[in-house]
C-alpha cells in the first residue's frame, strides 16, 4: 500500500515533538518520534527518540493502515503508545492528544485514498 507523507509537530513546553513516516523508493520504512529544542522550530531539526524501523514491523502497520476493519482511533493511540513507550523522553499530554488525533486523521486519509484508487482500477 503506498501512503500520503506524514510529518507531524506540536511544540511543547522546552522542545518541538515531531511524528513523521520515513520513506524510501520501496515504501514505508520507519515510524519515528524525534524532539528539538524548541528554539530550533524554525529548522525542524530534531534527534529521534523512538522509532519503528523492524520491516515486518513496518510492513504489520502499513498493512494494519490500510485494513477498514481496524478503527483509525485505536491504531492511532496503540502507534502513538508504542513509540513513547520506547521513548526515554515523553512528551506532554497535550502534544500526545494532538498526535494521536492527526495520526487517526492520515490513517482515514491514506485509507480514503486507497478506495478512491481501487474504484478508478474498477472502471
Amino acid at each position: 500500500m503506498r501512503t500520503h507523507p506524514l510529518q507531524v509537530f506540536c511544540d511543547d513546553v522546552n522542545c518541538t515533538w515531531s511524528l513523521s513516516l520515513e520513506s524510501s523508493g520501496d515504501g514505508v520504512s520507519a515510524l519515528c518520534l524525534s524532539n528539538a529544542p524548541l528554539e530550533l522550530t524554525g529548522a525542524r531539526a530534531g534527534r529521534v527518540v523512538a522509532e519503528i524501523r523492524d520491516p515486518r514491523q513496518v510492513d504489520a502497520m502499513v498493512t494494519r493502515v490500510g485494513d477498514p476493519a481496524e478503527p483509525p482511533a485505536d491504531l492511532a493511540v496503540e502507534l502513538i503508545d508504542l513509540l513513547v513507550t520506547l521513548s526515554p523522553e515523553k512528551p506532554s499530554v497535550e502534544c500526545l492528544d494532538f498526535m494521536r488525533w492527526r495520526l487517526c486523521e492520515w490513517i482515514v486519509e491514506n485509507r480514503r485514498g486507497r478506495t478512491l484508487q481501487h474504484k478508478g482500477n474498477v472502471a
